[in-house]
């Protein structure tokens, strides 16, 4: 028999006892409880109310006007959702991207600097070009070609690729004009040595930038932002520009792409990592009225924009899908114009090769990482 039995045979009115204990005992740390909780929450209320605050059904607060002007407790900004946009939405999926929703993001505006840059940039002339007349309607073919030019730059670092790119145009037998932008003494008097009729180099130091063009930002990012210059300087003097990185390698003529349609767009170029994200290793602009104000638009971005400083793709982007000037856009496909990850790998690489004009070095490191890709994919065309 256990202890509680033998309890409850001695004395069975003390285990009834015990139990009331117990349950009285129970019921009286309960109401004091409650009454500390109902007095704590009493004192917070009448602070709310001091201070001009509804505790809400909810536990959310929210501030009231109050007969304490010594004391102010500001209303909270509301945060605003950014809109959803369809359109985006609709072209993503056409793209072949599954996209939920796509925000409207605010865009700074960039105050007009037309007249400033027009000064700013009047002394900026090409040596060796001179001014051609032309309208905006006169029409070319691949017979009867625009005059245009390929421009590139480059400076020290980039000399091998550069070369590279030049003896691939070679092995093309094109005899297009090049204009090469030297950005130092040491890649200036490198090509100056290698100048021919259709191959020229210039040395940027000559030009204005105005704003901070080429400020704020990496050396090489400086570079590739004051092509923007002059690119607007060839423009004017009428000839049309091509506008080619020199980390590439060309397998076709892809000036013909341009010349065979020359009458239906204004500007053709490739694509970058996303889709109509201008890739500058081929970019084609007519030198006419509306492409030259665009390049302004795009100068002007550069040089005043008030946010966070931008390549010059990435301005060119946003200038290009604002599209206030009307122009007729042509980009070309990954297949025609792909980029480094693309090409150099092996798997896309065996499929699409024999489709590509121009082979884009880009996403590959800085020069030791794409000479290396260059030579592994045997488009590596010097001697070392």
């Amino acid at each position: 028999m256990n202890r509680r039995s033998v309890l409850s045979l001695i004395c069975p009115g003390r285990l009834l006892t015990v139990r009331m204990f117990v349950t009285v005992l129970i019921i009286q740390m309960v109401v004091t409880l409650l009454i500390v909780l109902s007095t704590r929450y009493s004192d917070a209320t009448r602070k709310g109310v001091e201070l001009g605050i509804v505790i809400r059904g909810n536990g959310r607060h929210k501030h009231r006007p109050h007969h304490h002007p010594e004391v102010e407790v500001p209303e909270r900004p509301k945060f605003k959702r950014p809109s959803i946009d369809l359109n985006a939405i609709n072209k993503f999926r056409k793209l072949g991207f599954n996209v939920s929703s796509v925000h409207r993001e605010p865009m700074i505006p960039v105050p007009s600097k037309m007249a400033e840059l027009k000064e700013a940039l009047s002394e900026n002339v090409l040596p060796g070009l001179f001014q051609i007349f032309r309208t905006d309607s006169q029409q070319f073919t691949y017979d009867t070609p625009p005059p245009f030019v390929i421009l590139t730059a480059t400076d020290k670092n980039f000399i091998d690729l550069a070369e590279n790119w030049r003896e691939s145009i070679r092995r093309l037998g094109l005899s297009y004009d090049v204009l090469l932008m030297a950005e130092d003494e040491e890649s200036h008097k490198y090509f100056f040595e290698r100048t021919t009729e259709r191959f020229r180099t210039v040395l940027s130091t000559q030009f204005a930038l105005p704003g901070k063009l080429a400020k704020n930002i990496s050396t090489y990012q400086q570079l590739i932002r004051r092509r923007t210059v002059y690119i607007l300087s060839i423009l004017q003097s009428g000839y049309d520009v091509l506008l080619v990185d020199i980390d590439a390698v060309w397998f076709k003529d892809p000036v013909k792409l341009v010349l065979d349609e020359y009458d239906k767009y204004d500007i053709w170029l490739a694509q970058g990592k996303q889709a109509r994200f201008p890739c500058p290793c081929f970019f084609y602009m007519k030198s006419t009225s509306v492409v030259i104000k665009m390049v302004y638009d795009w100068i002007e971005r550069l040089a005043y924009y008030g946010g966070k400083v931008e390549t010059d793709q990435v301005a060119l982007s946003f200038i290009l899908a604002a599209n206030k000037r009307n122009l007729g856009i042509k980009y070309f496909d990954y297949y025609e114009f792909p980029i480094g990850k693309q090409f150099f790998n092996w798997t896309w690489h065996d499929q699409f090769a024999d489709r590509v004009y121009i082979a884009h070095g880009n996403h590959l490191g800085r020069s030791v990482g794409k000479v290396s890709k260059f030579k592994e994919f045997k488009v590596w065309l010097i001697d070392d």
